[in-house]
């Protein structure tokens, strides 16, 4: 196979990859929001009554409330 021609599949496999993430980001955008969350800086996040007490106790209870897992974080990282 020549060089060009290997070279012209690789620039088109490139495109693909990089073209079908643009476009999974936008179908994720829209999941998100008809989920009732907001898209912002790569993660969907949603926030209802649950999540706000949950946070609150949390947070009472001198830890930390991490909303992509739901749990509280106590002392981690320290």
């Amino acid at each position: 196979m020549p060089a060009a021609l290997r070279i012209a599949i690789s620039i088109a496999a490139t495109l693909s990859i990089v073209l079908s993430g643009v476009s999974a980001c936008g179908n994720t955008a829209a999941i998100c929001a008809r989920a009732g969350g907001s898209f912002e800086g790569g993660a969907c996040t949603r926030s209802g009554p649950q999540e706000a007490a949950d946070k609150q106790w949390c947070e009472a209870h001198g830890a930390v409330y991490l909303g992509g897992s739901g749990t509280c974080a106590y002392g981690e990282g320290q």
